[in-house]
């Protein structure tokens, strides 16, 4: 009854210092010290160091391995670095360290010392640390209770008791992870497999069945099917095996092999998502030389409140952050595995899901805001993106040849030009049907796009033609069948590939003499050169004949647009093709597939928000050769007329045009719809151009708000002034009563010295 009174045994600890310089008194005497502190504490039985032939290196792995399989629960392992003891505390049932620290040892009073020291003894000792945490198992406590007297129970490190003495029954019990562990382990994984499912789900919900059999599928879709597939088989790992738990155990063993890579991957891990994200809210502000030299602070203030925006979004990263932390946690993780490994991996996850996201939400915009297919195929995707190649090279702009080549031009149902996509989905670029009537006129025909080309080895798979109705498959079909049946939609909805280049012959079949057609060999006149040599000599003598029909081999410097199209639009694709490069087109694709759905957010963000990213946006077209074909397409979609417009117009012709707009504008009556001074509407965004024009022209502002600004000030001023004269009307009777009070104290003091006199 005693014995079972007594409590569960102590737990067997030992301390083991050494130091790094090769030293031995002051590594013993910290290690006595905090021998001291903890032999304070009943739960805890000091037992003597091993032998240090044991570990020549005094790996820890080893040095923990070497106490476990002597009983030891808990190992405190110190190693004294000039004036620091790094320390590490180990608990033999799990795997890895408990906890780890660093402390100044050197130039330090006692009591300080004292109390560095209790950081390494009260995780240790305290309700609910290490020692409460240990496993309990049946035969712990005839064992404990039959080597009690034999325990060394002493307060110092080297107690008689040997380390060979303890029970090593208690290294069994460490093999596998706690069963809470385990489930909520699992909890966690299919948690996660939810949060990945979750964009696909999301397309297939807002899209429908149907419209997916129509469309090519999100290339997103294979990753996110490797990934849950990934999570899938480690769920199934960790509920039905122990494989985890053997392969934490084989990575402890290694020792400092696994900690060297594990050090390497928290750096690749921490240097990819510090990359993905800075890169994203410090973007780069291209063009910035260009700038007139009093507009470059107001354009640096947007770029900063762009990025203090763009920063206060990775705000949704606490609650991953969070639940990070209490889940590796309730794991029993270390903290230098969460702060290293865990989290920068957590939000790499939540990157990848945004991308996925994007890639899904993009296939249901296709669908409700493209008109006709979202593809390369689309007829006005080639005569759009020509039309923005042709003025590019005019206006010598540089942009990312592989990131134009991948985006998409495409006619829209929207009134003004938009931009959303990117990651996984290529970027789109739509152009509203108004603006594009207007700057492009109707689509050229098929003849006029000679790089729209049929690939006649695709002829063999069919041809796939409308119906009214799709057609029922015969149960029967073989799989070659609906291969093939695949197959041909998939080349029906790939880009047109274009066509080969034609092996260049030794001359031209056209001259100034007439063409050349081919003879048999002895009915024509022999030819002048019988040789290599001489018919390069004749070669080179007719060099200015077949310079009249030489054709241009540089196929970039043709300019095949058309020089009736006008020039507004120009600058509209420019100032989308930054969002693209930017990576804003993710957030757009958000706000636009919220918008659809009236989302009180996107509203409250083109009200107050929405202002300093539409000017970084319009000051690198500005700054690229853009500037006033921006101003011509904002003078438009705010409803000016098309005589504004200008086609194919030189530096002079742009420069009036922009002038007369902006002058239109400071003149014309302020709309009700564009009273808005935080939200980017065309106006607000036109008078913020002016100053990287010539002048801040546009200087009347809107009456109105100027009326109204002037009446709340004077409105508080007279707040202000009331209870002002308020406060001196109350102090009056209080100033009268001491005014009457101190008289009487005057005239005494008078008295006093006309007396004295």
């Amino acid at each position: 009854m005693a014995a079972a009174d007594a409590g569960p045994p102590a737990a067997w600890l030992v301390v083991d210092f050494a130091s790094a310089t090769g030293g031995d008194w002051f590594p013993s005497a910290l290690e006595e010290l905090v021998a001291r502190e903890l032999s304070r504490f009943h739960s805890v039985a000091l037992v003597d160091k091993i032998d240090a032939r044991a570990c020549p290196g005094r790996e820890a792995r080893c040095l923990v391995d070497r106490y476990r399989d002597a009983g030891v629960q808990v190992v405190v392992l110190g190693r004294l670095v000039r004036e620091r003891l790094d320390y590490e505390v180990y608990a033999t049932w799990l795997r890895g360290r408990a906890f780890d620290g660093s402390l100044a040892v050197a130039h330090v009073d006692t009591a300080t010392l004292r109390r560095h020291l209790g950081d390494i003894v009260r995780p240790i000792v305290q309700r609910g640390g290490l020692v409460d945490e240990r496993p309990t198992p049946a035969a712990a406590a005839t064992a404990g209770a039959a080597t009690t007297n034999g325990a060394p129970t002493a307060a110092a490190p080297t107690a008689t008791a040997p380390t060979a003495a303890a029970p090593t029954t208690a290294a069994p019990t460490a093999a596998a992870p706690p069963a809470h562990h385990r489930l909520l382990a699992a909890l966690l994984l299919a948690g996660l497999l939810l949060f990945v499912a979750l964009p696909p789900l999301s397309a297939w919900l807002l899209v429908g069945k149907r419209q997916l059999a129509k469309r090519a599928r999100p290339a997103s879709w294979k990753w996110s099917g490797a990934l849950l597939a990934a999570l899938a088989a480690l769920l199934a790992a960790v509920v039905f095996t122990d494989a985890p738990a053997r392969l934490a155990d084989q990575a402890a063993r290694a020792g400092g092999a696994v900690d060297v890579v594990a050090a390497l991957a928290a750096g690749l891990v921490w240097g990819a998502f510090v990359l993905v994200h800075a890169t994203w809210v410090f973007s780069p502000l291209r063009g910035l030389g260009q700038a007139r030299h009093d507009a470059i602070w107001p354009l640096l203030q947007s770029w900063l409140a762009l990025a203090f925006l763009r920063a206060c979004l990775l705000v949704v990263y606490v609650p991953l952050v969070w639940l990070t932390f209490a889940a590796c946690e309730s794991l029993g993780l270390p903290r230098r595995v969460t702060l290293s490994l865990a989290l920068p991996s957590v939000g790499l996850v939540a990157y990848f899901w945004l991308l996925t996201l994007v890639d899904n939400l993009a296939l249901y915009l296709d669908v409700h805001l493209v008109v006709g297919p979202a593809t390369a195929r689309n007829a006005w995707h080639a005569t759009i993106k020509r039309y923005f190649r042709g003025y590019l090279r005019r206006n010598g702009v540089d942009v990312d040849a592989a990131l134009f080549e991948r985006t998409l031009f495409l006619p829209s149902l929207l009134p003004s030009v938009v931009s959303y996509g990117g990651g996984f989905a290529r970027p789109r670029i739509l152009v509203g049907e108004q603006a594009r009537d207007a700057a492009l006129g109707q689509l050229p025909d098929e003849s006029e796009l000679p790089e729209r080309t049929v690939n006649p080895e695709e002829l063999p798979w069919g041809l796939v033609a409308p119906s009214l109705g799709s057609a029922p498959r015969a149960r029967d079909a073989t799989l070659h069948e609906r291969s093939a049946d695949e197959r041909r939609r998939v080349l029906t909805q790939a880009p047109a590939r274009p066509r080969a280049a034609a092996p260049r012959v030794l001359g031209e079949n056209a001259t100034l003499l007439g063409w050349v057609m081919p003879q048999p060999a002895d009915d024509g006149v022999p030819l002048i050169a019988n040789t290599v040599e001489d018919f390069e000599v004749v070669k080179h003598l007719l060099t200015e004949h077949y310079a009249a029909f030489e054709r241009n081999l540089d196929d970039d410097e043709i300019d095949d647009t058309d020089p009736t199209q006008k020039d507004f639009l120009f600058g509209a694709l420019l100032r989308e093709m930054s969002l693209v490069m930017s990576r804003d087109t993710f957030l757009s694709t958000l706000r636009l597939a919220l918008g659809r759905g009236g989302n009180r957010i996107v509203g409250v963000y083109e009200r107050f928000l929405s202002g300093p990213a539409a000017r970084v946006a319009d000051a690198y077209a500005a700054l690229n050769q853009g500037l006033h074909q921006l101003i011509q397409y904002l003078s438009f979609v705010r409803g000016g007329a098309d005589a504004w417009l200008t086609t194919r117009a030189n530096a002079p012709r742009l420069i009036q045009t922009s002038k007369e707009l902006l002058e239109h504008l400071d003149r014309a009556a302020i709309p009700t719809v564009e009273r808005q001074l935080l939200a980017a509407t065309p106006r607000n965004r036109l008078l913020w151009l002016s100053p990287l024009f010539h002048a801040p022209l546009g200087r009347r502002r809107d009456r109105g708000l100027r009326l109204a600004a002037v009446l709340t000030l004077a409105l508080a001023a007279g707040v202000l002034l009331l209870f002002a004269l308020r406060d001196a009307v109350d102090y009056h009777p209080i100033y009268v009563e001491r005014m009457h009070s101190a008289a009487p104290t005057q005239g005494a003091s008078s008295d006093e010295r006309s007396t004295k006199q």
